[in-house]
C-alpha cells in the first residue's frame, strides 16, 4: 500500500478525486483524532465523554459520511478489511499513536463504514513528524480484503528452541 504525504494539495487528492476510489477502498481525512487517556471524564458516580471529544467524533463522521464513495464502500459483517491509517501532529511532540488508533476505528463504526471494528484483520500506522505547511489530522484508506486473515496458518519462527 502506498501513501501520499499529506500536504495541503495531496490531502485534496487523497479525498477528493474519485478516480482512486473504487468500491473495495475508501480514503478519508480526519481532523487530529483525541487521545483515549483524555476523551472520558468521571463525577457524580458516572463516566461521560468529553465535549472536544464529542466535538471531534461530529467532525469525523461528517467527514466520513460525505467523503467520495462512502455509499460504495460500506463494509457489511463478515467483510474483512485493512485499515492503514497515517497520523500527521498538530506539534513536534513525542507521541503514542496507540492512544489516536481506537478513536479512528470507533468513528469508521459510527459513520456506518464499518459494522464492528472486529472486522478490522491488517492494521497499518505511520506516524510522521509535523509537516511544514500540512494539515494536521489522520489520513485513513480502508480496503476491502478479498480473503479472511482469521482461517490462514502463521508458522512463528522459534529462537533457540523457544519463543
Amino acid at each position: 500500500m502506498h501513501f501520499r504525504l499529506p500536504f495541503e494539495s495531496e490531502r485534496r487528492h487523497l479525498v477528493a478525486d474519485n478516480k482512486h476510489t473504487s468500491d473495495r477502498v475508501f480514503r478519508v481525512a480526519l481532523p487530529w483524532p483525541p487521545s483515549v487517556n483524555g476523551m472520558y471524564r468521571s463525577g457524580k458516580r458516572r463516566v461521560y465523554m468529553d465535549g472536544r471529544t464529542k466535538a471531534w467524533y461530529s467532525a469525523a463522521v461528517g467527514a466520513i459520511k460525505t467523503a467520495p464513495g462512502f455509499a460504495a464502500c460500506k463494509c457489511t459483517r463478515p467483510t474483512k478489511v485493512r485499515v492503514s491509517i497515517v497520523f500527521v501532529p498538530p506539534t513536534a511532540h513525542v507521541l503514542d499513536i496507540d492512544n489516536r488508533i481506537k478513536p479512528v476505528h470507533d468513528a469508521l463504526e459510527k459513520a456506518g463504514l464499518l459494522e464492528n471494528d472486529s472486522q478490522v484483520r491488517v492494521g497499518e500506522q505511520v506516524l510522521l513528524g509535523k509537516l511544514t505547511g500540512g494539515t494536521p489530522g489522520a489520513f485513513v484508506t480502508v480496503e476491502q480484503l478479498p480473503y479472511d486473515f482469521g482461517v490462514a496458518m502463521i508458522e512463528i519462527p522459534l529462537f533457540n528452541g523457544r519463543m
